[in-house]
């Protein structure tokens, strides 16, 4: 499993932050476990697992984080599984039904 954080700035609409749990399934896709949306601040707000959302449907597949050096606006940063944990037990607190 890959573990990583997504900073997304988007023109007109501001910057998004996920941190992901994701499978590689070749060098350029990989599929998306589970998903942990951070605020500005870097607080939890919101995520995805399972089929199961707090907010827009994630996509089940998406880009290998590698490929996403080659996107304008986009910042990729690996992160520990440990960090990703965190993370995601902040979420089940607020959101129990998460849980797979």
């Amino acid at each position: 499993m890959l573990y990583v954080k997504l900073v997304m700035t988007i023109p007109g609409a501001g910057t998004a932050t996920h941190a992901a749990e994701l499978e590689p399934l070749d060098a350029a896709n990989a599929k998306l476990h589970r998903l942990v949306e951070l605020d500005p601040s870097g607080a939890v707000c919101g995520g995805a697992a399972g089929g199961k959302h707090t907010g827009t449907p994630p996509l089940e597949i998406v880009p290998h984080p590698d490929t996403y050096a080659q996107l304008e606006g986009f910042h990729v940063e690996h992160i520990s599984k440990e960090v990703f944990e965190q993370w995601w037990a902040t979420l089940l607190e607020d959101s129990p039904w998460l849980r797979s």
